[in-house]
């Protein structure tokens, strides 16, 4: 694998990571609050998990645009 892949790869670890780390937080919140997750709660998790990949998709232009 070349540097330029290499160095890719990383980028795109760390980005998977901090969106795991991400989607886990807002999860534990729901559960630590000990009730059923009501329609709101889960269109609030849809709609911050899709602003996490939009994110996700960004760092990965920028990445390859330098």
């Amino acid at each position: 694998m070349n540097d330029d892949l290499r160095n890719l790869d990383e980028k795109l670890e760390l980005a998977l990571n901090r969106f795991s780390e991400d989607a886990r937080d807002i999860t534990d919140i729901l559960i630590s609050e000990g009730k059923p997750a009501s329609g709101y709660d889960l269109d609030n998790v849809c709609r911050y998990i899709f602003y996490m990949i939009s994110d996700f998709r960004k760092d990965i232009i920028d990445y390859l645009n330098r």
